[in-house]
């Protein structure tokens, strides 16, 4: 089933969404999710995440 990202709630997991109440900093380590939308039939080999103030993140998905 594919739905749109805006449809996601932090009831459709059993860990937290990524923390958007509170600024982690270089070296920190937070565990949630950030769902992104995905084409069917595609498979993402990387992900980018980018905040309103901050440089880009990104990282290898195997």
């Amino acid at each position: 089933m594919v739905e749109s990202a805006t449809s996601w709630s932090a009831d459709h997991f059993s860990v937290p969404l990524y923390p958007r109440d509170r600024r982690v900093r270089p070296g920190q380590c937070v565990r949630g999710w950030i769902p992104y939308e995905v084409r069917k039939g595609t498979r993402p080999t990387s992900v980018t995440y980018l905040v309103d103030d901050g440089d880009p993140m990104e990282w290898k998905i195997r």
